[in-house]
């Protein structure tokens, strides 16, 4: 099973530039809708297993 991806820390340090802020915060959001995408992927599967499994 992949693991889920990680999502990215702000720089440390009292001068981050706004533009880095920005970056880190628009891929911090698009790793998090991967991840839940990855969720809900599996929850389906899990969903589909169990419906061939119990003959439901």
């Amino acid at each position: 099973m992949q693991q889920p991806r990680e999502l990215q820390p702000l720089p440390a340090g009292p001068k981050v530039k706004l533009s880095t802020i920005a970056t880190t915060v628009t891929q911090n959001y698009a790793t998090c809708r991967a991840n839940a995408e990855q969720l809900s992927s599996l929850q389906e599967w899990i969903n589909e297993q169990n419906t061939i499994i119990n003959g439901q």
